[in-house]
């Protein structure tokens, strides 16, 4: 399932003796707490170095002093996972497709989340939500998950690149650790989305063929790298992609060729995070 370049990287990574977290972390010392839950347990006064979203203005008005609100510490960690399953995914001017690259990445981030004991979700798009699985939370349950997804028929449609954005605002819990899969074709402004980085910690994972980034103008590149979505290559219009996804993601976003270094890339992407 996993190419050898993906399976000696979850080798590399000891995540329970390190306490490796996935999500970023304020100062340098790791942690493996899970980070704050969504079930409310008290109110108390204000301390310094307290988060400051958490200051219930109501109870400070009635108190005349700064209250935050408490919470539970979440139990388990929830890895969400939107995969594009559209048109412009199969397409590749090398050995791998763009999907079968982005299928390596998510099974490498679905089995870290679950092997650390964490939830783990997998949801397939395109211009429509196409499949969707429970809350995995072990290896035995997401391996014939991860099996259905690497077998899934893709149906030729386009992409909505606003689609898991919707769900992750209607359907999703709040704050949990939400990773995009795609291409990005298509996309068009994400500034009115960046309300959701208040509840959930976002990352764009973006898929391109290195045609797609190679200085070639010559007719046969052309014709090679012909999207089948888009009709057009996306190499004219990838400074701009790339600066929109930025808008949302801020410096969440990792741009992947299917190289063989790829598994390195996504190691010291984790690492600059931390």
């Amino acid at each position: 399932m996993l190419r050898k370049e993906y399976q000696n990287l979850i080798q590399l990574l000891d995540f329970k003796e390190k306490g490796f977290s996935l999500r970023n972390r304020q100062g340098t010392a790791a942690s493996s707490r899970k980070g704050r839950g969504v079930d409310f347990k008290d109110v108390r006064p204000y301390a310094v170095g307290d988060d400051t979203r958490l200051i219930d203005w109501n109870v400070t008005s009635r108190f005349g002093e700064l209250h935050v609100r408490e919470f539970n510490e979440e139990k388990e960690r929830l890895g969400v996972f939107f995969l594009d399953v559209s048109e412009s995914m199969d397409w590749s001017s090398s050995e791998w497709t763009k999907a079968e690259n982005a299928f390596q990445v998510l099974a490498l981030l679905t089995l870290i989340y679950v092997r650390r004991g964490n939830l783990a979700k997998i949801l397939l798009y395109s211009d429509k939500l196409e499949w969707e699985t429970g809350y995995l939370r072990s290896v035995e349950e997401a391996l014939p998950c991860l099996e259905k997804v690497r077998l899934y028929s893709h149906q030729k449609r386009r992409t909505d690149p606003k689609l898991p954005f919707t769900l992750l605002k209607n359907r999703i819990r709040r704050y949990t650790d939400s990773y995009v899969l795609s291409d990005f074709q298509g996309s068009t402004s994400l500034r009115k989305l960046t309300g959701l980085r208040k509840f959930h910690t976002l990352h764009a994972i973006r898929f391109v063929d290195a045609l797609e980034n190679s200085s070639e103008r010559n007719m046969l590149s052309y014709f090679l790298g012909k999207d089948p979505e888009v009709g057009t290559l996306s190499r004219g219009k990838q400074v701009d992609v790339k600066k929109n996804l930025e808008v949302l993601f801020k410096s969440r976003y990792l741009e992947l060729e299917g190289r063989d270094t790829d598994p390195t890339k996504l190691l010291n992407y984790w690492r600059n995070l931390g």
